[in-house]
């Protein structure tokens, strides 16, 4: 009977130790699994605000550049902001700084709001160079008027609609339903 008493409390013995040690491992295991959850929470909070403020950034630089091209292009020159020279001057500003803000953030976007923005761009682009081309340097003509009215209605309908798809974009990116 010594014997298997023995053998049990050897065997006993060691079971209890694998038990410990796997009780141990397995708490050891979670700790640094909570560890490394809160760790990619806390990037991904980080991650998310710099998200919010570029999408709010970039927002307001291409809203600026928007706003500047509509005041250069404003056929009766009522606006007050200086001669059409020096709001073609700010049109250019405006353009460089919502770029050069855009594309040290962009990474921060959806891909939606990406091709969104790049199509604000390219057609914010095409009016100012349009009328730069096609009215400005023209001489004075009906057809002139009609090209201005055009490109006018483009800056305040096409552009408006997609500011408006941006808008929806970015509300949903930051969770916003509303």
């Amino acid at each position: 009977m010594d014997i298997w008493v023995a053998i049990l409390i050897a065997f006993g013995g060691n079971a209890a130790l694998l038990a410990m040690l796997g009780f141990a491992g397995k708490s050891l295991i979670n700790q640094w699994l909570n560890k490394s959850l809160v760790e990619h929470q806390i990037k991904l909070s980080r991650f998310s605000d710099k998200q919010a403020d570029a999408i709010a950034g970039t927002y307001a630089f291409a809203r600026k550049f928007n706003s500047r091209l509509k005041e250069y292009l404003e056929i009766p020159d009522v606006t007050g902001g200086g001669s059409r020279n020096a709001r073609e001057l700010e049109v250019i500003k405006s353009h460089k700084e919502f770029l050069d803000y855009y594309e040290q953030n962009q990474i921060y976007l959806s891909k939606k709001s990406v091709q969104l923005i790049d199509q604000i761009n390219s057609e914010s682009k095409n009016a100012f160079n349009k009328y730069l081309y096609q009215v400005k340097n023209a001489e004075n003509i009906p057809e002139t008027a009609k090209e201005w009215l055009d490109i006018e209605g483009c800056v305040k309908n096409e552009l408006e609609q997609l500011f408006t798809e941006l808008e929806k974009e970015f509300r949903e990116i930051v969770g916003n339903k509303s």
